[in-house]
């Protein structure tokens, strides 16, 4: 049995009228104190490299034939220890990709202190789902070829018990099925604003 959460987006703070057109994102309050924001890729990169906490990951997706970008936040601590630790699969929404989690949002910030590795995969705009015609398998890659190069790269706990998937709206959609189909690939699975 998996765990399911299911949230509004108003429980889940995204900021304030980011689009996908934006350059530039306004701050955002978060508990009195001035949360930080990447304004895009060049900022997350910045960050990352000063940090160690980001990276731009690139996986060869047998499932999907081609090379498959993705973000990963390590714990603050991660350099300083040989633990391993659990993994949130972390899903992107329609019309996004696997930089919005990163861009869109304070997710850096929030997880700064947690013990955990969040990983953000692209996943088009095709529901994380495996198209009837074979063309894509979106579901293949996330279940199958992400957490192979995930295990492969960081030290995490590879077992059901370390493995938790969530998403935004399509991305909600996705890690509710994947997690219902897999029971034993994830201990609990998460879905804000999601078409169900």
């Amino acid at each position: 049995m998996v765990p399911v959460l299911l949230a509004a987006s108003q429980n889940f703070p995204l900021k304030a009228e980011a689009t996908r057109a934006s350059a530039r994102v306004d701050n955002v309050n978060v508990n009195a104190g001035t949360a930080r924001t990447w304004d895009g890729p060049d900022d997350f990169r910045r960050e990352a490299q000063a940090t160690a906490r980001g990276r731009e990951e690139s996986v060869q997706s047998s499932a999907l034939g081609r090379t498959m970008k993705y973000r990963v936040l390590l714990p603050e601590a991660y350099a300083r220890t040989l633990r391993r630790y659990p993994v949130l699969y972390l899903l992107h929404g329609l019309g996004g990709d696997y930089t919005d989690w990163t861009s869109r949002t304070n997710v850096a910030e929030y997880s700064r202190q947690l013990g955990l590795i969040i990983v953000m995969p692209d996943g088009g705009n095709q529901w994380y789902t495996n198209a009837a015609d074979g063309t894509a398998a979106y579901e293949d890659y996330v279940l199958n070829d992400l957490p192979t190069d995930v295990a492969k790269k960081l030290r995490t706990v590879n077992s059901r018990y370390g493995r938790a998937i969530a998403g935004l709206s399509m991305g909600g959609y996705g890690a509710v099925k994947m997690a219902l189909k897999r029971p034993a690939q994830f201990a609990v699975a998460g879905s804000f604003s999601t078409p169900l």
